[in-house]
Parts: C-alpha cells; sequence; structure tokens
C-alpha cells in the first residue's frame, strides 16, 4: 500500500543557499498509524524495512521502543504535517537501535513506536519501507500519497523534459562511491 525510502548522509559541506538544522536530520518518535489513521488505515498495517547500508550506532539507525505495538499511543501534532508522541507517555531516552548490516531485514507493526536519530557518520545511511495492509481491507490503500504524487505530477513531467532537451542540468549530486 506505500513505500517510503529514507536517505540520511551527512554533507561534507552545506551547498550555498540550503537552510538546515541537525534536528531537520532526524526522525520524530511515532507510529506509523499517526499517519494512516486520517485516511481510514488499519491498525493491522505491517511495514517490512531493509537495510540498504550498514546501521551502526552513529549513523542514526532505525530506533523502537518494544512492546508499544500492543496499543495506540495518541500523538501531538508537531507543525502542520508532523505528528510525535508526546514525552509523558513513554521515556523519549528509551528505545534500542536496531544495529544491523546492509541487507537486514525488520517487520514492524503499524502501532511500534519509533524514530531515528541523524547521521553523524560519514557513511550513508539507507532503508527502503514496504507496507501491507491486510487483504480485505475497505480502505483505499493509496489515499494518503496520490493527492501529493498528482500535483506533483506537471512539476516532475516539466524536469524531466527539461533534462532530456539539455535545458536543465542539476546542480547537485549527492557523493557516490
Amino acid at each position: 500500500m506505500e513505500e517510503k525510502f529514507t536517505y540520511k548522509q551527512t554533507l561534507p559541506s552545506v551547498p550555498a543557499g540550503l537552510k538546515t538544522t541537525r534536528a531537520e536530520a532526524r526522525f520524530l518518535i511515532h507510529n506509523d498509524y499517526a499517519y494512516h489513521e486520517a485516511h481510514g488505515y488499519p491498525t493491522t498495517i505491517v511495514t517490512c524495512g531493509i537495510l540498504i547500508d550498514e546501521s551502526p550506532r552513529d549513523s542514526g539507525p532505525f530506533h523502537v521502543w518494544p512492546g508499544t505495538h500492543k496499543k495506540n499511543l495518541q500523538h501531538e501534532p508537531v507543525g502542520e504535517k508532523s505528528y510525535q508522541v508526546p514525552a509523558t507517555a513513554l521515556d523519549p531516552d528509551g528505545g534500542i537501535d536496531i544495529i544491523a548490516k546492509a541487507g537486514s531485514v525488520v517487520f514492524f507493526s503499524d502501532l511500534l513506536v519509533h524514530n531515528s536519530g541523524p547521521n553523524l557518520s560519514p557513511q550513508p545511511r539507507r532503508m527502503l519501507f514496504f507496507s501491507y495492509m491486510p487483504h480485505g481491507s475497505v480502505s483505499d490503500s493509496d489515499a494518503r500519497n496520490r493527492p501529493v504524487r498528482m500535483a506533483e505530477a506537471p512539476f516532475e513531467a516539466h524536469y524531466r523534459a527539461e533534462k532530456e532537451n539539455k535545458r536543465f542540468v542539476d546542480l547537485f549530486q549527492a557523493p557516490v562511491d
């Protein structure tokens, strides 16, 4: 029903004009159901996370609070589009890091509380996430992403046409090994 890609890598230097803070390099303490609930998705969604890179402690690894999948913890809004578990609902310094090798796979409930910190290592930390809704669910499995994809489609098409016609050149590329 949904796929996500997270990519964390420290830039050797911040490109001119890009304003960022260290806090933007982490994910808030949340469960995915906080985002899925508004679209009528069930609490029984299961997500598969695949580590593309090794995930040592300094890479901002996937961090979970075991046992939190047993009941939905209410979230509070942060800004316009984010949610987090209030610090009073669990120990924000608790939980465990998932330290794993590239190619490792984790499965978790939509209700499992998780986050990740900033990547302080020089290596990338990438994960692919695939979320699955149970067979027979009555929800529209694309309700959450379709509006954004449709709104951005004309911009993506224009960008691709400009690149193809050599009227646009990407000014920034992430380092590649």
